[in-house]
């Protein structure tokens, strides 16, 4: 039977994609979660007090970033308020973590190898893989990219010395000790 893509599929907001929009490399939400996160941590030199000051301010960021690519898709300060109170900044701090993590992987939902890489380091949000035939992870979510064959064939002496090998997407790189 033919299906209809449009009616049963989500799709993406074309808004998202206009090839003629500025690319954001580092946006302020994520500015603020590093803060958030660095306070809980104790590291940099971030006052632990502001951890949700900044946790706030990267929620309402991330919520707000999209506006100044179209005004149809701005959210209003009292959305993120309403947001904000509906999911308060924890006590703990392995759930203040759990909380900037998963915040910071949501923001980061067109700058998918930001997410990825943050979620290596943060383990936040607990994903569920997913194994499917043919999968060559088994079923794990890939930890690396895999180096290119033309890329170990002109330059194989710096591969073999300084790689994490295997070159499979299931090895951790050096710093992944999550």
């Amino acid at each position: 039977p033919d299906v209809n893509v449009r009616n049963n599929f989500s799709q993406l907001n074309q808004k998202f994609i206009q090839d003629d929009d500025p690319y954001m490399l580092m946006n302020h939400a994520e500015v603020e979660f590093l803060l958030a996160e660095a306070a809980v941590r104790g590291i940099g030199g971030v006052a632990a007090g502001t951890a949700q000051a900044h946790y706030e301010a990267g929620v309402k960021s991330a919520m707000q970033m999209y506006t100044r690519f179209d005004a149809t898709l701005a959210v209003a300060d009292g959305a993120v308020t309403a947001y904000l109170a509906a999911r308060p900044f924890p006590a703990a701090d392995a759930d203040r973590l759990k909380a900037i993590g998963t915040q910071m992987w949501v923001s980061k939902f067109l700058n998918w190898w930001e997410a990825w890489a943050d979620w290596r380091r943060t383990q936040y949000p607990t994903l569920t893989p997913t194994n499917y035939p043919g999968n060559v992870t088994g079923g794990q979510i890939p930890r690396k990219l895999r180096y290119p064959n033309q890329e170990i064939a002109v330059n194989d002496a710096n591969y073999q010395a300084g790689a994490t090998l295997p070159n499979e997407p299931v090895t951790k790189v050096w710093w992944d000790v999550k």
